[in-house]
């Protein structure tokens, strides 16, 4: 259908519900239909036109260099009008980061498709005659649970006294897959009832998550990676990009009784009203500018 024109297919959903992940599984099962394929992440600011041209040229495998924009936009025409490809613009802010950079006549009918996902639909309104949009809603109970498990257990199914505190945990997720991953990398070196029964603690921090900006929110999650790698009771130091996270409003360390400092700038955390250190037997000094904190109103020694 519609071999003859440019598809273009929309996703459209909340931050995290899967619409990356979805976008991923369709270029692995569909690519040996295409002659090549990209993948462009659209960033909040700071990533010009040419920069993403160039990235993408470069993702085609086009070793020829460009000097301007100009030249950029007519080397990739040139690409798709002999070749059929399928290139992805994910997470767009505006139709601008798609039509900078792809100009209107720049695509030939030979079949070739554009994918953009979005949480606002309005960013992409006008994407063409032959477009189809849909709206990603969330996984069934079923679903969410089983890719928890994923995660969490790998193949393993969970004991019987984590049954009901995993399904307490997907629910708070509210079927954001993005938390379930995020959450279930945490939990699986922590097969322990104590550390899954604190599912209450994670369902404050996905509220200051969701109000973080996009760089923050990847710097966060490379935290959480951070924290899953090296397990906290074998954690001597945190990142001082920690410090960077000035949305944050609840942070737990408890229990990492190797940590024997915060970050320089850990006072810049002027949003923290909850802080958790219970257990953090190596922790002898606390930062001078702790007295910043100024919107700290519980702390846990």
């Amino acid at each position: 259908e519609c071999i003859n024109e440019m598809k273009v297919l929309c996703l459209v959903g909340m931050g995290g519900i899967g619409k990356t992940t979805i976008t991923k599984a369709i270029l692995v099962d569909i690519k040996d239909i295409y002659n090549a394929l990209c993948f462009v992440e659209c960033m909040e600011s700071g990533v010009d036109c040419f920069t993403t041209s160039c990235n993408i040229l470069e993702q085609f495998k086009i070793k020829s260099q460009s000097s301007d924009l100009k030249e950029a936009q007519e080397m990739l025409k040139s690409f798709l009008a002999k070749n059929k490809t399928i290139l992805v613009f994910d997470n767009v802010k505006n139709q601008s980061q798609i039509e900078d950079v792809l100009i209107d006549d720049i695509f030939a009918s030979n079949g070739s498709t554009l994918v953009a996902t979005t949480q606002d639909s309005k960013a992409i309104e006008h994407c063409g005659k032959k477009s189809c949009k849909i709206n990603i809603k969330e996984l069934d109970e079923e679903t969410r649970m089983k890719f928890f498990i994923t995660h969490s257990c790998g193949q393993e199914n969970l004991s019987n006294e984590l049954v009901e505190v995993g399904k307490k945990i997907v629910r708070v997720c509210n079927g954001l897959l993005l938390n379930l991953k995020v959450i279930g990398a945490f939990l699986k070196e922590n097969k322990r009832l104590r550390c899954w029964d604190n599912y209450k603690i994670w369902k404050l921090l996905r509220v200051s998550f969701d109000n973080l900006k996009d760089r923050k929110k990847k710097m966060f999650l490379d935290i959480c990676c951070f924290f899953c790698s090296d397990g906290c009771s074998s954690l001597t130091s945190l990142p001082n990009e920690l410090g960077n996270l000035t949305s944050l409003t609840i942070f737990d360390i408890s229990w990492c009784s190797s940590l024997i400092l915060l970050p320089n700038k850990f006072d810049n955390l002027t949003s923290l009203t909850t802080l958790n250190m219970k257990k953090c037997s190596s922790l002898k000094l606390l930062p001078n500018e702790f007295g910043n904190l100024t919107s700290l109103t519980t702390l846990n020694m």
